[in-house]
């Protein structure tokens, strides 16, 4: 039988998973940007409608999931985190996956074409960003983990190993090297990964 204790009411469940869950599918729609970008490159318009199509489709999974998280986030007084620092991750694990949707609609219906020479630098770039997201994927993965094993510390593992590693060193990580300043900005973790 189910507990009615009104104690029970104050703790909600977990939003990590559901987070979670979310950032697994918003990376894999920009997981796809660079078979898009392939196919631009090799004038292949079917195979960008393909990509296309697969984009939106995991777009769409993100925003259900989205949905689903904002409309079941408990309203107790414990959660582990801010409610508000919780939606803006969500936001901005939601624009990934929008950003995604967005170029993809634009290469697609504007039926564009890579100018020569321009196909590697562009490719680079595109794979730079992709690894930019998944890093951001693994923080999120991790997020939850002082709170599994009950730590005081409750630093995700992956932000100590990367703190360590960068304050060890006096220049940024490679992925994040670049002569271009809107490298992270478009994947809004800028201020994680980009001190």
């Amino acid at each position: 039988m189910p507990s009615t204790s009104p104690f029970k009411n104050l703790f909600g469940r977990n939003p990590f998973s559901a987070l979670q869950e979310h950032m697994r599918a918003a990376v894999g729609a920009v997981e796809v940007v660079p078979e898009l970008f392939k196919a631009l490159a090799e004038g292949d318009q079917a195979a960008v409608e393909k990509a296309k199509d697969r984009i939106c489709e995991l777009e769409g999974e993100a925003d259900r999931v989205k949905n689903e998280l904002r409309d079941h986030l408990p309203r107790g007084l414990f959660l582990p985190v801010n409610r508000r620092d919780l939606l803006e991750v969500l936001d901005m694990q939601d624009s990934m996956a929008d950003t995604a949707e967005d170029i993809a609609g634009l290469l697609f219906e504007r039926q564009m074409t890579i100018p020569s020479g321009m196909e590697e630098p562009l490719l680079t770039f595109v794979d730079r960003c992709v690894s930019v997201s998944r890093y951001a994927a693994r923080i999120i993965e991790e997020l939850d983990e002082p709170w599994r094993r009950n730590s005081a510390d409750v630093t995700p593992p992956v932000l100590k190993r990367w703190s360590e590693n960068s304050t060890s060193r006096k220049t940024k990580p490679t992925y994040l090297r670049s002569s271009s300043p809107g490298l992270c900005s478009n994947w809004k973790i800028r201020s994680i990964l980009c001190p």
